[in-house]
């Protein structure tokens, strides 16, 4: 947020976090990867939910948050049976019960060529799913990745420019 708020330069500033996690009831857990992703992630990307929705301002403001996830279409297929209602269920990703409010379409796989991720979780849930995270409040823990749209009037060399001037402060 300080960055989207800072930056000049880029349109549609989002951040996200490679997570593993553990999906299912105690006993039969599975291992899958997700992404812990910034309050706009899907919607500076243009992605469209094929089911449900994704996050909104009230589920992100703080940290805990609201105990959300967007799915994937394969996880929707695998756990929940691609079930037309399973918006409004919960599942279980690494120990807490989160409610499913949106699947990603079958062609969405996320920002990270060559991975496909299974579960989007708002950043704000560092602190629930990735036990001891102090992310949210630390700014000296790194680990999040930072996608932007060069705004049109920007050139590359003033973005980095300004990048180098704001990451040094």
């Amino acid at each position: 947020k300080d960055l989207r708020n800072t930056l000049q330069s880029f349109d549609g500033l989002i951040a996200a976090r490679m997570a593993p996690l553990y999906v299912g009831p105690a006993g039969s857990v599975e291992r899958l990867f997700g992404l812990l992703v910034s309050d706009n992630y899907f919607s500076a990307l243009g992605v469209r939910p094929a089911l449900g929705r994704f996050f909104t301002p009230d589920e992100v403001i703080h940290a805990g948050g609201a105990p959300v996830a967007v799915i994937s279409h394969r996880l929707w297929q695998s756990h929940l049976q691609g079930s037309r209602d399973a918006i409004g269920k919960t599942v279980r990703i690494n120990g807490r019960e989160l409610t499913v409010i949106g699947v990603t379409r079958d062609e969405f796989q996320g920002t990270t060529v060559g991975l496909q991720f299974d579960a989007w979780l708002p950043a704000t849930l560092a602190p629930i799913v990735a036990t001891g995270s102090t992310e949210l409040e630390n700014r000296g823990v790194r680990g999040y990745g930072v996608i932007g749209r060069l705004r049109a009037s920007a050139s590359r060399q003033q973005a980095q420019e300004e990048v180098s001037m704001v990451m040094r402060q």
